[in-house]
């Protein structure tokens, strides 16, 4: 008789435990009453713990990023200059990366023109090897950026990510400009270390020289670099998703 009577307390627990959780459960379907058994019911108020201890993460973490625009907000109306001036000092260090602001500092002068031709002669072999050609401004703009110059300019030319360096007959262009010998190569940089690496035994300056072009570098504490002055057209670019 004893044991069916913990039998019956058992079965009522249980049936009453399952009645309260199925009943503190609300859902925007129609709420279906469920008898679940002890095993059932410490599942589901674990299940409901961790949802809790969910909910509460979510909640510090809204409070949390509301604080700090609020902050942000405060900021923004008791400071307004000092966040004008910083958005400014990183447009103008863009700008000079991008190349379309004028800038100056230590670096180097290169200047570049034809060799002399003998024309007292009916044909002077070594003519061809004796002018600068658009390859040679390449070789002297890569060995620039090679030593960390940066920004170039050729003859006030900007050199810029987009910037092309090709031959027009005797002449060359860049950035759509036409340009002619004598050919004025400007960078900012480390003076000392373009210097060396330009006119050692197998430097570039030291190779046109031997070809009879005239090749002379400078070196200059404050080398002035005017911006380019083009339109930068975005036409194929867009946004990509992030990694």
């Amino acid at each position: 008789m004893k044991k069916n009577k913990v039998n019956i307390y058992v079965f009522l627990s249980a049936l009453i435990l399952g009645i309260l959780i199925s009943t503190s459960m609300n859902y925007s379907t129609p709420i279906v009453r469920t008898i679940l058994t002890t095993q059932q019911y410490q599942n589901a108020t674990n299940e409901k713990n961790k949802l809790y201890n969910d909910l509460s993460d979510i909640e510090k973490s809204y409070y949390s990023n509301l604080k700090k625009l609020n902050k942000y907000e405060k900021d923004l109306g008791e400071s307004d200059s000092k966040i004008i001036n910083d958005l400014k000092k990183e447009l103008n260090n863009n700008s000079k990366v991008l190349g379309t602001a004028d800038v100056a500092g230590p670096g180097v002068e290169i200047v570049l023109d034809d060799g002399q031709i003998d024309f007292n002669k009916n044909q002077d072999y070594n003519a061809n090897t004796k002018l600068v050609h658009y390859f040679d401004i390449l070789e002297i703009i890569n060995a620039l950026k090679l030593n960390n110059a940066q920004a170039i300019s050729v003859n006030g030319q900007r050199i810029i990510g987009t910037s092309e360096v090709y031959c027009w007959g005797r002449l060359i262009k860049i950035n759509d400009v036409t340009l002619n010998p004598p050919f004025n190569i400007r960078a900012i940089g480390d003076s000392e270390g373009i210097n060396e690496y330009l006119t050692s035994d197998d430097g570039y300056l030291t190779f046109l020289k031997y070809r009879g072009v005239k090749a002379s570098i400078h070196k200059s504490k404050n080398v002035k670099i005017y911006a380019y002055i083009g339109t930068m057209k975005n036409k194929f670019m867009k946004d990509a998703e992030k990694r």
